[in-house]
């Protein structure tokens, strides 16, 4: 869905490529939505790529959650990057919560590296 009302003004509400080969197969190549108002302020709320096989199988390779105001200024809110193949097995391997504001400011506020083998081991 689109909804164009000047030549800078645009808001995509949702677009999404997908492949379903069954009913416990379903391959999600890209999911957006966002909404851009104008060049300079976009607001993207949501973005994932990720790969079902099965419903206890799992791979997501990339969701960000994050907020533009301006070129200089960029608030990334959460950002994961895991793969997870059984229920009680899950390897995150990379998850950052930090704030930019301009170029030369970043502040980091949260990085974790880790992972779990079973529910039992934390």
């Amino acid at each position: 869905m689109y909804q164009i009302e000047s030549v800078s003004d645009r808001k995509c509400i949702r677009e999404k490529v997908y492949q379903r080969e069954s009913v416990s197969e379903r391959k999600c190549i890209k999911e957006k939505v966002y909404q851009r108002e104008s060049v300079s302020e976009r607001k993207c709320i949501r973005e994932k790529v990720y790969q079902r096989e099965s419903v206890s199988e799992r791979k997501c390779i990339r969701e960000k959650v994050y907020q533009r105001e301006s070129i200089s200024e960029r608030k990334c809110i959460r950002e994961k990057v895991y793969q997870r193949e059984r229920v009680s097995e899950r390897t995150c391997i990379r998850e950052k919560v930090y704030q930019r504001e301009c170029v030369s400011e970043r502040k980091c506020i949260r990085e974790k590296v880790y992972q779990i083998e079973s529910v039992c081991k934390l």
